[in-house]
């Protein structure tokens, strides 16, 4: 399989920077006022993508550009840049190459279905448990708890429906060229891994530090209110993440093998 020339890279990647802005615009319109920093979007599923495709370094400036530009375009007027989230969604463009380049030697362990399946199965109980006995829902009325239980239900049940699909309409292994991109499963495994870690630990701290540092509205609540407040939102998150990174990929490698 031929490598893309610097030129080439230069262009896909400018490319994949105004779909990730674009993108992020999108999710900023139809933003849920009460929760400014919970958005589901499809530029995580692009900077990962670019990643994988391009290296680690125009993973890194899709994710950061994806969100700067954006921000400084159509401010929301609920919050002012906040640059941790930069440093996340860096660390999420730099995350994929390297969690690929790692894991190679395991590569049987996480092209099998079962490492993401039990992974959502674990997220799923854990989000039960966060929405029966917390009492942040509690602030939305009186069958607050019972919607998230009836939402986390549900958005499991896509996820679930994503798997069958990635299954059903996964290329061939031969249909991948020489192994450089990996699987349909391996990204999926790759796509829930970024989704618990950056997407959700790590984007849940950075605003926790940015409000605390501006000593605004959220300036006083807790990391854990963050936290939560994201992971009850993770399943669809990871549905779009896995599903769009999954198909890009698959399309990629089959452009790829046709300019070989």
């Amino acid at each position: 399989m031929n490598e893309l020339s610097p030129v080439r890279k230069m262009t896909f990647g400018a490319a994949l920077i105004a779909i990730a802005v674009v993108f992020t615009l999108l999710a900023k319109l139809v933003a849920i006022n009460a929760l400014p920093f919970f958005r589901i979007s499809l530029t995580p599923a692009v900077t990962v993508f670019a990643s994988l495709a391009l290296g680690p370094i125009y993973g890194a400036l899709v994710g950061v550009l994806g969100d700067l530009v954006p921000a400084f375009l159509l401010p929301t007027g609920t919050m002012d840049y906040n640059f941790f989230l930069s440093i996340v969604y860096a660390l999420l463009g730099i995350f994929p190459w390297a969690f690929f380049q790692l894991q190679k030697k395991a590569r049987p362990f996480f092209s099998s279905p079962w490492f993401s399946m039990g992974g959502m199965a674990v997220l799923f109980l854990a989000l039960c448990l966060v929405v029966s006995l917390t009492d942040i829902l509690d602030s939305f009325g009186e069958y607050a708890r019972w919607a998230g239980l009836g939402f986390v239900l549900g958005t499991f049940l896509l996820g679930v429906l994503s798997f069958f699909l990635i299954w059903k309409f996964s290329p061939k292994p031969s249909a991948l060229g020489d192994g450089r991109l990996p699987s349909p499963w391996e990204t999926t495994a790759m796509s829930f891994l970024a989704e618990a870690i950056i997407m959700d630990a790590l984007k849940a701290l950075a605003f926790y530090l940015f409000y605390s540092m501006m000593g605004g509205t959220f300036g006083d609540e807790s990391y854990v209110f963050f936290y939560a407040s994201l992971l009850i939102g993770s399943p669809i998150n990871f549905l779009v993440l896995s599903l769009a990174t999954s198909a890009m990929v698959k399309t990629w490698s089959l452009i790829l093998n046709i300019h070989s």
